[in-house]
Protein backbone atom coordinates (compact mmCIF):
# COMPACT_ATOMS: atom_id res chain seq x y z
CA UNK A 1 0.00 0.00 0.00
CA UNK A 2 1.24 3.19 -1.06
CA UNK A 3 0.94 6.20 1.51
CA UNK A 4 0.52 9.72 0.78
CA UNK A 5 2.93 12.14 1.84
CA UNK A 6 1.75 15.17 4.08
CA UNK A 7 2.43 18.53 2.69
CA UNK A 8 4.48 19.53 5.82
CA UNK A 9 6.39 16.43 5.76
CA UNK A 10 7.40 16.47 2.23
CA UNK A 11 8.77 19.83 2.70
CA UNK A 12 10.47 19.00 6.06
CA UNK A 13 12.30 15.58 3.71
CA UNK A 14 13.21 17.97 0.86
CA UNK A 15 15.23 20.33 3.63
CA UNK A 16 16.49 17.60 5.06
CA UNK A 17 18.35 16.29 1.74
CA UNK A 18 19.09 19.54 0.81
CA UNK A 19 21.05 20.14 4.28
CA UNK A 20 22.52 16.69 3.70
CA UNK A 21 23.73 17.51 0.34
CA UNK A 22 25.14 21.20 1.77
CA UNK A 23 27.51 18.96 4.25
CA UNK A 24 28.26 17.07 1.53
CA UNK A 25 29.58 20.01 -0.17
CA UNK A 26 31.05 21.14 2.45
CA UNK A 27 33.07 18.13 3.35
CA UNK A 28 34.47 17.96 -0.38
CA UNK A 29 35.52 21.65 0.35
CA UNK A 30 37.71 20.61 3.34
CA UNK A 31 39.03 17.85 1.37
CA UNK A 32 39.89 19.87 -1.61
CA UNK A 33 41.44 22.25 0.63
CA UNK A 34 43.52 19.92 2.35
CA UNK A 35 44.79 18.32 -1.17
CA UNK A 36 45.47 22.09 -2.46
CA UNK A 37 48.15 22.09 0.63
CA UNK A 38 49.60 18.39 -0.19
CA UNK A 39 49.85 19.60 -4.13
CA UNK A 40 51.56 22.21 -2.79
CA UNK A 41 53.91 19.93 -0.99
CA UNK A 42 54.39 17.80 -3.63
CA UNK A 43 55.82 20.82 -5.88
CA UNK A 44 57.88 22.05 -3.82
CA UNK A 45 59.15 18.61 -3.15
CA UNK A 46 59.51 17.55 -6.94
CA UNK A 47 61.71 21.07 -7.34
CA UNK A 48 64.49 19.59 -4.55
CA UNK A 49 64.72 16.15 -5.82
CA UNK A 50 67.60 15.44 -7.49
CA UNK A 51 68.77 12.60 -9.54
CA UNK A 52 71.87 12.35 -12.14
CA UNK A 53 72.16 10.78 -15.23
CA UNK A 54 75.58 9.78 -15.88
CA UNK A 55 77.11 9.58 -20.23
CA UNK A 56 78.32 5.56 -21.19
CA UNK A 57 81.62 6.45 -20.64
CA UNK A 58 81.01 8.38 -17.26
CA UNK A 59 82.89 11.50 -19.13
CA UNK A 60 79.43 13.96 -18.31
CA UNK A 61 77.28 13.96 -15.59
CA UNK A 62 73.54 16.02 -15.66
CA UNK A 63 71.57 16.61 -12.82
CA UNK A 64 68.17 17.04 -13.12
CA UNK A 65 64.84 18.03 -10.74
CA UNK A 66 61.94 16.12 -9.87
CA UNK A 67 59.73 18.67 -11.90
CA UNK A 68 62.09 17.92 -15.09
CA UNK A 69 64.63 20.98 -15.01
CA UNK A 70 68.27 20.37 -15.77
CA UNK A 71 70.15 22.22 -12.98
CA UNK A 72 73.53 20.85 -13.49
CA UNK A 73 76.15 19.44 -16.25
CA UNK A 74 79.39 18.29 -14.99
CA UNK A 75 81.97 17.26 -18.47
CA UNK A 76 85.19 15.94 -17.38
CA UNK A 77 88.21 17.78 -19.23
CA UNK A 78 89.43 14.54 -20.43
CA UNK A 79 86.15 14.49 -22.69
CA UNK A 80 86.90 17.23 -24.79
CA UNK A 81 89.81 15.25 -26.44
CA UNK A 82 87.01 13.29 -27.98
CA UNK A 83 85.77 15.67 -29.70
CA UNK A 84 82.69 18.06 -30.46
CA UNK A 85 80.34 14.97 -32.34
CA UNK A 86 80.73 12.36 -29.53
CA UNK A 87 80.76 15.01 -26.69
CA UNK A 88 77.23 16.03 -27.83
CA UNK A 89 76.16 12.55 -28.11
CA UNK A 90 77.13 12.04 -24.39
CA UNK A 91 75.68 15.06 -22.71
CA UNK A 92 72.40 13.95 -24.85
CA UNK A 93 72.66 10.43 -23.34
CA UNK A 94 73.08 11.72 -19.62
CA UNK A 95 70.72 14.52 -19.99
CA UNK A 96 67.56 11.90 -21.47
CA UNK A 97 68.89 9.60 -18.27
CA UNK A 98 68.32 12.23 -16.12
CA UNK A 99 65.08 13.07 -16.88
CA UNK A 100 64.06 9.71 -17.24
CA UNK A 101 65.51 9.33 -13.95
CA UNK A 102 63.44 12.59 -12.44
CA UNK A 103 60.32 10.96 -14.58
CA UNK A 104 60.33 7.84 -12.81
CA UNK A 105 61.23 9.24 -9.20
CA UNK A 106 58.17 11.96 -9.75
CA UNK A 107 56.14 9.10 -9.99
CA UNK A 108 57.20 7.33 -7.17
CA UNK A 109 56.80 10.50 -5.20
CA UNK A 110 53.53 10.71 -6.55
CA UNK A 111 52.21 6.84 -5.78
CA UNK A 112 53.61 7.12 -2.09
CA UNK A 113 52.35 10.93 -1.96
CA UNK A 114 48.78 10.03 -3.34
CA UNK A 115 48.27 6.61 -1.80
CA UNK A 116 46.12 7.75 0.85
CA UNK A 117 43.66 9.34 -2.24
CA UNK A 118 43.62 6.18 -4.20
CA UNK A 119 40.23 6.36 -5.19
CA UNK A 120 40.82 9.91 -7.19
CA UNK A 121 42.17 7.81 -10.32
CA UNK A 122 38.54 6.57 -10.66
CA UNK A 123 37.69 9.77 -10.89
CA UNK A 124 39.46 10.97 -12.95
CA UNK A 125 40.48 8.33 -15.39
CA UNK A 126 41.16 10.70 -18.19
CA UNK A 127 44.51 11.70 -16.34
CA UNK A 128 45.95 8.06 -16.92
CA UNK A 129 49.03 6.87 -14.35
CA UNK A 130 52.86 6.61 -14.78
CA UNK A 131 54.50 4.78 -16.73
Amino acid sequence: MIREVEPDEAVWMDSLEMFKQIANVAQLMKQAQAMQGRVHEIKAQLENLRVTGTSTDGMVEVDAAGDQRIVAVRIRPEALIAGAAALEQQVAFATNEALDRAKLAAAELMQSATGDLSGLGDLFPQLGSPR
